[in-house]
């Protein structure tokens, strides 16, 4: 033992140098040794990222390039922290890359389906409008029409009237079509498909009923034909009957 301030050797049951007169200290610190950390490191997962990227790419699209994509994305922050092997680096970011692209492509084909749904429905929707809209249109006219043929029903002859009977009515130029459709009279009631319209011979023989004729500009509920409609009319009512 030594004294810690002059270095004199020192009998082991010295308790003051006798040189400089200095207390001894016999408290032996042991040496501070560091031990250097162990970093434990996570297996890593860059087969299964890899695997999930190309099968998304190929089959389920974004079901399984989300999972490749988010995966990814977290073992490269541990591959730069590492915590994972760099050896897993090549594989996890090729799966991540795949999972990305098939997510994103199955994204836009899919709003591209959506879209051309929405616009195929917004046709249809916009179609039947229009044919609901022509009907209803051709149905007003055919009242009208109706209206006008009971008039003349009850008007007397000498007032240019039918004197109770529709013999002899008949459709003037601007009753026979418009721009909702075209207008037919009948004594009786018509038999099979009319589409060719334009009858509006005056009403022969003395008849209690007539039917008028209405055909649209839309094509109705049967591609083949427009909009068609028939009234039925009597003197005190009117009986109106969709046909396409």
């Amino acid at each position: 033992m030594f004294c810690q301030s002059c270095g004199k050797q020192l009998s082991e049951d010295a308790q003051i140098c006798p040189v400089c007169g200095k207390p001894v200290s016999w408290s032996i610190q042991d040496p501070v040794v560091k031990t250097p950390a162990i970093v434990t490191r996570e297996p890593g997962r860059g087969t299964t990222i890899m695997v999930l990227g190309i099968l998304s790419l190929v089959l389920l699209g974004p079901i399984l390039g989300i999972p490749a994509w988010v995966m990814g994305s977290k073992d490269l922050k541990k591959i730069r922290a590492g915590l994972i092997a760099p050896s897993e680096k090549s594989q996890t970011k090729v799966g991540m890359i795949l999972g990305i692209v098939s997510t994103a492509f199955f994204t836009v084909v899919l709003g591209v389906i959506i879209v051309g749904i929405a616009i195929a429905v917004g046709i249809s929707m916009v179609s039947s409008s229009a044919v609901t809209a022509n009907r209803d249109a051709v149905v007003n006219d055919l009242n009208n029409l109706a209206s006008k043929a009971q008039q003349y029903w009850r008007k007397p002859a000498e007032m240019g009237g039918g004197n109770r009977s529709f013999a002899n009515f008949y459709l003037d130029a601007r009753d026979t079509g418009n721009a909702n459709g075209s207008y037919s009279l009948f004594a009786s009631a018509p038999t099979g498909v009319i589409y060719v319209l334009g009858n509006s011979a005056p009403i022969t023989g003395a008849t209690t009923e007539l039917y008028i004729i209405g055909c649209g500009k839309e094509t109705g509920n049967d591609p083949a034909g427009p909009v068609k409609v028939y009234s039925r009319v009597t003197p005190g009512s009117v009986w109106s009957h969709v046909l396409n």
